[in-house]
């Protein structure tokens, strides 16, 4: 976890103790409370989590105010940051023939999301092998994916696919891992159904995730070759 830094004392901003609020996480158990949800879902997942010290958005001043800032443009005094990202994750240095980087699209434009995609597409031009995975929930509204290839495009970056890969026999740990995030899942799924339940999650995931083929798959992205 990237943004994972960030212990407060007590809310900084309305806009903290907004989001405190919805979470349901005591203000000064906020970060470690975040870290266990993580935990946990890795855990489901047979990951190793790794914390870093970058703190969330909400906790980088007053930058990102409300909702509409925190999805909107990343503050100009931040273009930094993903260079910083990149050098702590080893991102800055001869790529690894053996590795493989997985990116978000940053499908509905959080500014942590955008930041990240920025570290992979830099990532992808110096020669890493970059994945980059649609944003979910935010994706699961299908006017998402298309503006943002479209812009990228745009900007000279074209994103064209690179594997669909069958996630049947994992779809239970997959919802199941979700599940853990007790105090994202009722703010994150709230533009799926007001009162998110496993069933109404697995079932829009579900929705998402079955093409054609009538199996549960994920897409990955990649950087096309220039």
């Amino acid at each position: 976890m990237v943004f994972a830094g960030g212990e407060q004392e007590g809310p900084q901003t309305a806009f903290v103790a907004e989001q405190h609020r919805r979470w349901r996480l005591d203000d000064e158990g906020v970060v470690p409370g975040r870290q266990r949800e993580e935990t946990s879902a890795a855990t489901i997942l047979g990951t190793v989590p790794r914390f870093l010290a970058f703190p969330d958005a909400i906790y980088r001043g007053e930058r990102y105010l409300d909702d509409p800032h925190l999805f909107g443009d990343v503050a100009p005094d931040e273009a930094d940051l993903p260079a910083r990202v990149a050098a702590v994750l080893g991102l800055d240095r001869r790529p690894d023939p053996t590795a493989r980087v997985y990116a978000p699209l940053a499908l509905g434009n959080h500014v942590d999301h955008q930041h990240l995609l920025r570290v992979g597409l830099d990532a992808a031009r110096s020669g890493w092998d970059v994945w980059f995975y649609e944003d979910l929930p935010y994706g699961l509204d299908p006017a998402t994916l298309a503006p943002r290839l479209d812009s990228l495009e745009r900007a000279g970056d074209r994103i064209v696919p690179a594997a669909a890969i069958d996630v049947s026999a994992t779809w239970r740990q997959k919802i199941d891992a979700i599940m853990c995030y007790a105090s994202q899942v009722p703010v994150i799924f709230r533009h799926v159904t007001t009162a998110p339940t496993r069933d109404q999650i697995d079932a829009a995931m579900r929705t998402h995730a079955v093409g054609p083929s009538g199996i549960p798959t994920e897409r990955y992205w990649r950087l096309a070759a220039a």
